[in-house]
């Protein structure tokens, strides 16, 4: 403790300052300043907008000290402590409500992963970007399923054992008119009683299509295309509907299904996102993010690489320039990487691809139970040949199972600073 007068105030948060009422706490119980007073300084340090005014209180905290008895290093001692408490801050109670609302979380997530998962993105409130989302339920374990106009929810995403059903809103393009006659007129006999009865204008029932919401009709995509553009064709308003025979059916290839669902979807359900916007990537080229986990006091201060979709970015101004944040997902889990300001003018613009790999020093945290990774440089992704990738496309579950990414040697000779297969 800076004082001893500062035990009975903060011994809760073993002498730290942690909430906003421990500057009340201090100014009064060391200082002696009036609550109403301490509570002045209190709003100036947490906006900490006003730089004299936090001098003058200070001023004043420093003269209520001294009329306590407080000696002058006492006094700089401890505001020293409050001063430096200052900018971003909760108070206890708002501080209690966020870790009861993680605690909560945490609980639910690790007895419910699905069912958790699903009201999150239900909510359209989490932090982060559907797609992290997305693959954090599909590295525990659970599959996604394709919206289904006769068993989706209209909006929330469902749970059906270890699989989550998408609803029928999550189709970009779809209108609140038409989402309510689909509710409103199911079930649907086939394709064309679908189309006279639901009327879906073109980027309609295409976005439909491509979502996978027609499969319930057990057609192949390709042929529901063909039978819907010409009922769209023979079709007119006010006029009994013709259903003319399509042509012979063709069901599209996995990466072009994927894609269509990523179109309209926002990631693709029927292949995992990675095999989709990665699958031209060497994966056990580089450090997987589950090893480096597991493995990290191994690694703390040395160079790696690591591969990933990025899933989350963030540009920060500094005084040196741009910086950039970016969080990566792997098969096996996420990283947190940045690039300071002279990497990322030099390889900011790689980073607008989908899938970038990173040579980057780890920086474990002050307490050495994390890390995060500090850029080196953006690098060309070792690419396999392009039959292997659509071969990974297609062979790719929506269950999560990727290709292996091997732990080692994906780190640097430290002696020679080489990577294994680096040209001599």
């Amino acid at each position: 403790y800076a004082h001893p007068s500062l035990e009975p105030l903060l011994a809760d948060t073993y002498g730290l300052m942690a909430f906003e009422e421990h500057i009340l706490l201090v100014a009064n119980g060391f200082a002696g300043m009036p609550w109403g007073r301490a509570d002045l300084l209190r709003r100036a340090l947490v906006k900490n907008r006003d730089a004299a005014l936090i001098e003058k209180l200070g001023e004043e905290f420093r003269q209520c000290a001294l009329a306590r008895g407080r000696s002058p290093e006492d006094i700089q001692r401890v505001w020293q402590l409050v001063s430096e408490f200052r900018g971003y801050m909760f108070n206890k109670a708002h501080s209690a409500a966020y870790a009861v609302e993680a605690f909560s979380g945490a609980w639910l997530k690790t007895r419910y992963p699905a069912e958790f998962l699903a009201a999150v993105l239900s909510s359209r409130r989490g932090f982060y970007a559907p797609i992290v989302y997305v693959l954090e339920a599909l590295r525990l374990g659970v599959r996604f399923l394709p919206p289904d106009i006769h068993l989706s929810d209209p909006r929330r995403f469902t749970v059906q054992g270890a699989e989550i059903r998408l609803p029928l809103d999550q189709v970009r393009g779809l209108s609140q008119a038409t989402l309510d006659r689909i509710v409103s007129q199911r079930p649907f006999r086939d394709p064309g009683d679908f189309y006279r009865r639901v009327q879906p204008d073109r980027p309609e029932w295409l976005a439909l299509l491509k979502a996978g919401a027609l499969d319930t009709f057990g057609e192949p995509r390709g042929g529901l295309f063909w039978r819907l553009q010409r009922l769209e064709a023979y079709g007119a308003p006010g006029r009994r509907l013709i259903e003319p025979e399509p042509p012979p059916p063709f069901e599209p290839s996995a990466e072009n299904r994927a894609r269509w669902e990523a179109e309209v979807l926002g990631f693709p359900v029927s292949v995992h996102p990675l095999a989709l916007w990665g699958g031209h990537v060497a994966w056990n080229s580089f450090l997987s993010a589950a090893d480096l986990a597991r493995r990290q006091h191994e690694f703390y201060g040395k160079t790696v690489r690591v591969a990933g979709l990025i899933v989350a970015d963030r540009r920060h101004p500094t005084p040196n320039g741009v910086m950039k944040f970016v969080t990566l997902a792997d098969w096996t889990g996420f990283l947190e990487a940045a690039l300071f300001a002279d990497v990322y003018r030099n390889y900011g613009h790689l980073t607008v691809q989908p899938v970038i790999g990173l040579e980057a020093v780890v920086e474990p945290f002050d307490n050495r139970r994390g890390f995060t990774l500090r850029a080196l440089r953006v690098l060309p992704l070792p690419a396999t040949a392009p039959r292997a990738a659509a071969a990974a496309i297609g062979a790719a579950s929506a269950a999560g199972r990727g290709p292996a990414q091997q732990a080692a040697p994906c780190s640097a000779d430290p002696a020679s600073g080489r990577f294994p297969g680096d040209p001599q």
